[in-house]
């Protein structure tokens, strides 16, 4: 199991993109770059846009409970639900109300060019009795009919490669760059990414997978403990000696939370599921208590990745 390449280095250093090419690998970057896109960020106008039922603190919702989110990307307070239309009007400025989706959770990299969808990766959220366990590459993944006349309409003239989140076919959730790169790891792919910000993708087809399972590991806001890449190598190689099914790693620091209740210490990129999950035990096992370690895994969160 190895640690991350950061993006921006698998980019410019080992892939030698030209410096000329810019490719965000984050909201902030993105958001800088697409300047005619900023609409897209705005997620009241987002959920509207697919007759989501959707509103603000001045319209009523024709039922409860209802979820409360912020309605722009920047910020990063949480949403909560409403459960009685008297409190309503006392949702804050700058949030909005919506009707709660339920279903598969699906988040897709779409590459896009001269309005074409020229390929796509997709990962499927995966639940145990309503806890997020982990995100499986999808091998086979249709793109709704639906989701691609909304593409076409509202991503007109739009050249580069956006994130997708989806729950079924409603879309939860767009970041206007790729989220999954840094999972891939992969020198092909970065090149597709590469060529495809030149305008040259698309003839480049991406190669064929491994079975790909991501596996973040979360604890409670206030239990954040720094993971040591020793202690990841040594559960890693206890459960898979010749490194077969353990791909990489990626430590995050005490600021990447999640909301108010959670942190993600690190995330696990493993091609055998059961290895994964034997790793992300024990590593909850080795750094909190037998009794937190269940906590956690029980009251893991949806809104992950």
């Amino acid at each position: 199991m190895k640690i991350y390449v950061e993006e921006n280095d698998m980019i410019y250093n080992i892939c030698s993109c030209p410096k000329n090419i810019n490719i965000p690998t984050s909201d902030e970057e993105a958001y800088d770059l697409y300047e005619n896109y900023h609409y897209i960020y705005n997620k009241l106008w987002l959920y509207q846009s697919q007759d989501i039922s959707s509103g603000t603190y001045k319209d009523t919702p024709l039922k409860t409970p209802v979820i409360v989110k912020p309605q722009f990307y920047k910020s990063t307070t949480n949403r909560y639900i409403i459960k009685y239309v008297e409190d309503i009007p006392y949702i804050p400025k700058n949030y909005f109300w919506t009707e709660i989706l339920e279903g598969k959770h699906y988040s897709i990299d779409i590459f896009y060019y001269n309005n074409e969808i020229e390929d796509y990766l997709a990962f499927e959220g995966i639940y145990n009795k309503k806890a997020f366990q982990h995100w499986e590459l999808m091998k086979y993944f249709e793109i709704f009919i639906n989701l691609r006349l909304w593409i076409r309409k509202h991503m007109k003239d739009f050249n580069g490669i956006f994130n997708i989140r989806l729950i079924n076919d409603k879309i939860l959730n767009i970041n206007l760059h790729m989220k999954h790169l840094n999972y891939l790891q992969g020198k092909c792919l970065t090149q597709k990414v590469i060529c495809h910000y030149q305008g040259k993708g698309k003839n480049i087809k991406i190669n064929k997978l491994p079975n790909l399972f991501i596996i973040p590991v979360i604890v409670g806001r206030g239990y954040y403990k720094e993971v040591s890449e020793e202690e990841i190598i040594k559960i890693s190689r206890y459960y898979d000696c010749a490194s077969m099914f353990t791909r990489y790693y990626q430590i995050h620091s005490r600021n990447d939370f999640i909301n108010k209740h959670y942190n993600c210490i690190c995330t696990l990129v493993v091609t055998k599921l059961d290895v994964g999950l034997n790793i992300r035990d024990m590593i909850l096992e080795r750094y909190y208590s037998g009794f937190c370690r269940k906590l956690f895994i029980r009251y893991l969160i949806t809104w992950f990745f």
